[in-house]
């Protein structure tokens, strides 16, 4: 159980701190917001570009952890 809740708390907060990177600079910046290329605006490209794929990454990431505290897990209960 505890190693389960390292591993979400692991992949967590820099999920939480990914999410929060582009309204930060949006208001630390306010151009960023209005800003164009072309006809589509920069949070498309940032969120597109910028935002999902790392999150897509730690989704893959955290999957891959959780499997490996599961079987860990399950090994414990084998060897008995």
């Amino acid at each position: 159980m505890r190693a389960q809740l390292g591993v979400t708390v692991s992949i967590l907060a820099p999920a939480a701190a990914i999410a929060a990177l582009y309204p930060l600079l949006s208001v630390l910046f306010p151009i960023v917001a209005s800003l164009n290329i072309g006809p589509l605006p920069l949070s498309l490209f940032v969120l597109g570009g910028g935002i999902y794929p790392p999150l897509v990454a730690l989704g893959f990431w955290y999957v891959r952890k959780a499997q490996r505290v599961e079987q860990r897990f399950g090994d414990l209960f084998r060897d008995r």
